[in-house]
């Protein structure tokens, strides 16, 4: 039986073109910060919304990837998981704790000149999907 933990989807717009840094194995990675904005209607019957940033981490072929995409690009993000790391800061000598989204697999949506999303530019999930139904 297959497990489902730690499996994270989002979509939303990127807000830097990703950086690129090669760790000491020679593996490639890249990072970058994801805007995406929930949207609801308060008691007052308004429309209201909060934006939510998520710190994204690509390795090797999602890396390569990602650096092709540029500001404000709109990306789909399908498998990824989170993890939290913690590190030392150089300046202080604090000890500080992060979350990141560690993303598998994206796509890009790409738009029309007129910047209207294109009609079907979203990649199809692969034919061997074994996401559970009704799950």
């Amino acid at each position: 039986m297959r497990r489902f933990n730690n499996m994270f989807q989002v979509d939303g717009y990127l807000a830097a073109p990703p950086t690129s840094r090669t760790l000491p194995s020679g593996t490639l990675v890249a990072n970058g910060h994801l805007a995406e904005t929930a949207q609801y209607t308060n008691a007052a019957d308004n429309r209201e919304q909060k934006p939510n940033w998520f710190p994204l981490s690509f390795y090797d072929a999602p890396a390569r990837k990602a650096l092709k995409c540029a500001k404000g690009e709109h990306l789909v993000i399908t498998k990824a998981r989170i993890e939290q790391r913690e590190f030392t800061t150089a300046k202080d000598g604090r000890k500080r704790t992060i979350w990141e989204v560690i993303v598998d697999e994206f796509h890009i949506i790409e738009r029309k000149p007129g910047g209207a999303p294109t009609a079907g530019a979203a990649v199809a999930a692969p034919v061997a999907d074994d996401w559970p139904v009704g799950v």
